[in-house]
């Protein structure tokens, strides 16, 4: 209880409520992308990497995961 010289508790009042914090997360989280995509399409040489990705891809130029993995355990190169 309060006496008359000590100034009356006020209880804690959060500057964000839950619904606030997990909107600028998801401000956050855009603004992470949009920075990366920024950064990939500012990079010439990775564009030109991805691209001829994509041509492996189109061509069929692919190798399975499980076929890499032998190749490269028989190799050694991984246990």
């Amino acid at each position: 209880m309060n006496t008359p010289d000590q100034p009356k508790s006020v209880g804690f009042q959060p500057l964000l409520t839950k619904e606030d914090v997990e909107f600028l997360l998801k401000i956050r989280e855009f603004v992470d992308r949009l920075l990366e995509t920024i950064e990939v399409t500012s990079d010439r040489e990775l564009l030109n990497e991805l691209e001829e990705a994509l041509e492996d891809m189109r061509s069929g130029r692919l190798t399975r995961w499980e076929d890499f993995l032998k190749e490269v355990r028989a190799r050694g190169a991984c246990r």
